[in-house]
């Protein structure tokens, strides 16, 4: 379970790229940092192949992985993933990191009432 007070002053990475590569990276994101708090999640868009072709697109399925880390550890694991999915060389994925300043913690309610 998400633990809001440990990470009220943390940071949220975000990666958006071929969901396929995320599985590796949980499990060593886990290993190497004792990470266990994502959000794994995929959005499906379009993009045009020839803007002097109407008609023509192609429908593009990205995975997006955010995960929350404590503050001390965030520029290393921003740097971990970086070099690990060698974002640089893979068209169409990119990251980001940003602070984690809100956070609400929601129950749903199990009674039959």
């Amino acid at each position: 379970m998400f633990d809001s007070i440990r990470h009220k002053n943390g940071r949220f990475i975000t990666v958006i790229g071929s969901g396929e590569i995320f599985t590796d990276l949980i499990s060593k994101l886990q290993e190497k940092y004792g990470i266990n708090e994502f959000f794994n999640n995929s959005a499906r868009g379009v993009t045009i192949i020839d803007s002097n072709i109407i008609g023509k697109f192609i429908y593009i399925e990205k995975g997006i992985l955010t995960i929350l880390v404590d503050e001390g550890i965030s520029d290393d694991v921003f740097g971990f993933i970086y070099e690990y999915l060698d974002i640089t060389n893979k068209p169409g994925s990119f990251m980001y990191m940003g602070e984690v300043n809100h956070l609400t913690q929601l129950t749903l309610n199990n009674s039959s009432n």
